[in-house]
């Protein structure tokens, strides 16, 4: 599009993938490259670790969580649906946190939240012991 990084990067916010056309079709080539990547781990999966002794205790892959900065780009779980015919969805990164603290404040909204989603779980370890 011929534009500077930081243009760039506000329109990527603020169109997505269910905004302008041009923003979109200047996406689709890494949102391509994304869902090979993706369907290329999932097919590394199933081949090793579905068919192997694991394959009793381990379930399949039934949908994908998305979770940091870039998940919340308008549109790419409807994207990543659709190339990969599989359910993809923002994960809820206060799930496991609001089990153990009913009562906790949160000043942060489940999209922002995202950004921070190796954080909440790190500090799940002293609680879980993982």
């Amino acid at each position: 599009m011929k534009i500077d990084f930081n243009t760039a990067e506000a329109l990527k916010v603020k169109e997505g993938l269910t905004g302008k056309k041009k923003v979109l079709e200047a996406m689709t080539p890494a949102l391509n490259d994304l869902a090979e990547q993706i369907r290329t781990y999932l097919n590394y999966y199933k081949s090793h670790v579905v068919s192997s002794e694991l394959a009793s205790k381990e379930k399949s892959v039934e949908k994908i969580l998305l979770c940091g900065g870039g998940a919340s780009l308008k549109g790419l779980g409807e994207f990543l649906t659709s190339q990969l015919g599989m359910q993809v969805e923002l994960a809820d990164c206060f799930k496991n946190i609001l089990q153990k603290e009913q009562k906790a404040v949160l000043e942060i909204n489940k999209q922002e939240a995202l950004s921070f989603t190796t954080a909440f779980g790190l500090s799940q370890r002293e609680i879980y012991g993982n």
